[in-house]
């Protein structure tokens, strides 16, 4: 099964199933609970103020909550996932405001920002209870999936796009999977997308598979539509690799840069550009959109190199 179906797979699931599936080591379940409660979590989160805490403070500690969740609920106790994560959401942001308060060298104000935090022996060792913090994001790689899952999901809602890329080019060499790798989209490379270019043609010549696929993703997502232009389209041509995840994110953003720029993507398969097993993919999955016309279809399926 491919990576796409087994994600369209999950979305059909139930929140008890997904979480099951989490308990048992699926490794990109906790994607489709993420994009699920990451609302929820902003909800609860603007329930609590604390001086010194920012709002990313409490989401971060709202995601340790839901990983919580995850890792623990069992549907046969009476309790709905949405009513259990919830509360262990709320529990996360009470127990890190107490513990910020219970400080010897507390501020007069008796909260300090949870970044000032220590983590103990035992937080080290247990995703449930890590408090997130600089150490954590330093502290690579992770044990846990999840916890590259969250490491991933932190940088994607930094405000700061210096930030964003120290933490990117600290983090990408440990992401070893397709889920975190896509699970990363951080939202202020939006209004940053001339000083993020250069960035992108550095990743893209890395040797590790993932960093490329990364950096793919980027022009796929910020790069088409109004944005685009045919050097980002040769610079994805550009790339020759064996590796699977690397193709099929070449393919994936030839099939989207169809639904949105078709006229100037078609040269690509007419004229033979791309390696012939992503040049069929790419086909195949823009034949799938529901985004290309009847017509466009019918006239990609005549392009498939056999």
């Amino acid at each position: 099964m491919s990576e796409n179906q087994h994600e369209e797979n999950l979305k059909e699931l139930s929140d008890a199933q997904l979480a099951k599936l989490i308990q048992n080591g699926d490794e990109s379940a906790f994607n489709e609970i993420f994009k699920r409660y990451i609302r929820l979590i902003f909800s609860i989160a603007s329930k609590y103020s604390a001086e010194s805490f920012e709002k990313s403070d409490f989401v971060q500690e709202g995601l340790i909550g839901l990983l919580s969740a995850c890792r623990t609920f069992d549907e046969n106790a009476g309790a709905s996932f949405k009513n259990y994560a919830s509360l262990c959401v709320e529990r996360r942001f009470i127990s890190i405001i107490k513990k910020a308060s219970q400080r010897k060298d507390t501020a007069q104000n008796g909260v300090v920002s949870i970044y000032d935090l220590e983590l103990t022996a035992d937080s080290t060792t247990d995703p449930e209870e890590i408090v997130l913090s600089k150490e954590f994001l330093q502290s690579l790689p992770h044990k846990y999936y999840e916890e590259d899952n969250v490491h991933g999901a932190i940088i994607s809602y930094m405000k700061d796009f210096d930030e964003v890329i120290e933490s990117l080019n600290n983090f990408l060499p440990y992401v070893d999977n397709w889920a975190t790798c896509d699970l990363m989209s951080p939202k202020i490379f939006k209004k940053n997308t001339e000083r993020l270019l250069p960035h992108i043609h550095r990743w893209i010549k890395s040797p590790h598979t993932y960093t490329v696929r990364f950096a793919i993703e980027m022009l796929m997502s910020f790069y088409l539509g109004d944005k685009y232009d045919d050097s980002c389209g040769q610079l994805v041509s550009s790339v020759k690799s064996e590796e699977y995840y690397i193709n099929m994110m070449i393919a994936w953003y030839f099939a989207t840069a169809l639904a949105k720029n078709y006229e100037q993507v078609i040269p690509y398969l007419q004229e033979k550009r791309l390696e012939k097993w992503t040049h069929n993919k790419t086909i195949q999955k823009a034949v799938e959109s529901y985004r290309i016309t009847k017509e466009q279809k019918e006239f990609l399926k005549t392009l498939k190199i056999k």
